[in-house]
């Protein structure tokens, strides 16, 4: 596990490496809350596409960490997804299933998981990026599709719902969506096989979880696919994946800053991870 330090103008510090996982393991969900990280689910070195394990380490004040603990095992196991949280739940949805897993946080901790599903009737058959704003669920990709389902007072979604297609080409390709405040940011798209793509988009979501027209904004430097794409008060970040013209591995790291307006600053390059990362790797800022 590597860890570096975010600076106040949105640079990152030098890469430090810390404690490893339990075990081996690629595609897996990470989440931050309080001074805690949490691993999810994944595909292990034993052929387990979709584990149901989790576990948990504590950040320490000098950028430390304790020993990884063995969590209560997930509904039902999960890969290539993210979590996403309210104040009060922490969400992890399956690609290419209608189900969601949903735990209540106490204290900066996580609850007991509680599976959701039925949500669309086998709709969602292939891999997405997920994001919650305010009281209501998205969910895009592949290709242009895009969806969203209202989070109940009980914590459980509605039905999802088709709304306006994405800015996106390829029918495969899978968006990198993140969260700032009341907007949602696109971030290029990425896929298992094809070359993706560095235009980056803009959209604002209404207090009533309308999403507005998507608005083009500063691209990233280098085209890329099966990277990562994250945000962290008001920076957004572009780490590793493989280079759009020649499939060569990076270890390359972009960030800019979101302006008020919704555009963005000339993008930056940050320190470089030590080594090449692609999608199969987790990452998070707390």
């Amino acid at each position: 596990m590597l860890i570096t330090k975010i600076n106040d103008d949105g640079s990152l510090g030098a890469w430090v490496g810390t404690t490893d996982l339990p075990e081996p393991r690629k595609r897996h969900v990470v989440t931050a809350l309080g001074d805690s990280l949490y691993v999810l689910g994944g595909a292990g070195v034993n052929g387990v596409e979709r584990s149901t394990t989790a576990f948990s380490v504590r950040v320490l004040a000098d950028a430390g960490t304790t020993s990884f603990q063995t969590l209560p095992t997930l509904s039902f196991g999960v890969f290539d997804s993210v979590a996403c949280r309210t104040n009060q739940r922490l969400y992890v949805f399956s690609p290419s299933t209608d189900a969601v897993n949903i735990a209540t946080i106490q204290s900066s901790r996580i609850g007991a998981w509680v599976p959701q599903d039925g949500l669309t009737s086998g709709t969602l058959t292939w891999y997405g990026s997920q994001a919650i704003v305010g009281d209501h669920a998205f969910w895009f990709g592949p290709g242009t599709r895009a969806m969203t389902a209202k989070i109940g007072a009980n914590g459980t979604l509605e039905a999802w719902k088709a709304i306006a297609a994405t800015p996106v080409g390829a029918s495969n390709a899978i968006p990198q969506v993140v969260t700032v405040g009341q907007r949602l940011y696109l971030v290029g798209t990425s896929s298992d096989t094809s070359s993706g793509s560095n235009l980056v988009y803009v959209a604002d979501v209404g207090t009533d979880g309308a999403l507005g027209a998507w608005q083009q904004v500063e691209p990233f430097p280098v085209p890329r696919y099966q990277y990562r794409a994250l945000a962290h008060d008001g920076f957004i970040y572009v780490l590793g994946g493989l280079g759009d013209a020649d499939g060569k591995a990076l270890s390359s790291v972009y960030f800019t800053k979101t302006k008020s307006d919704g555009t963005l600053d000339l993008w930056q390059e940050a320190t470089s991870l030590p080594e090449w990362r692609t999608y199969e790797y987790g990452v998070v800022t707390p």
